[in-house]
């Protein structure tokens, strides 16, 4: 059973860093605020959710790094 390629669990966690790189290499600053809800409705079909099943509503690109 090979984890990287068999498992059907999301990647989670793993993308945060990849995410925020993203983001800050686009000009995005660290004290912009985001709606960190969850659960999250992304499109019609898609909903995304925390393992705490909650959010913590407006928060800053800075904050929620710290606090993820």
């Amino acid at each position: 059973f090979n984890l990287a390629t068999q498992m059907s669990r999301q990647a989670g966690s793993s993308f945060k860093t990849f995410a925020l790189v993203a983001a800050l290499t686009e000009g995005v600053s660290p004290d912009t605020y985001i709606d960190s809800s969850s659960p999250a409705q992304i499109t019609p079909t898609w909903t995304v959710k925390n393992s705490e099943g909650e959010g913590s509503g407006n928060i800053t690109l800075r904050s929620a790094t710290t606090y993820s």
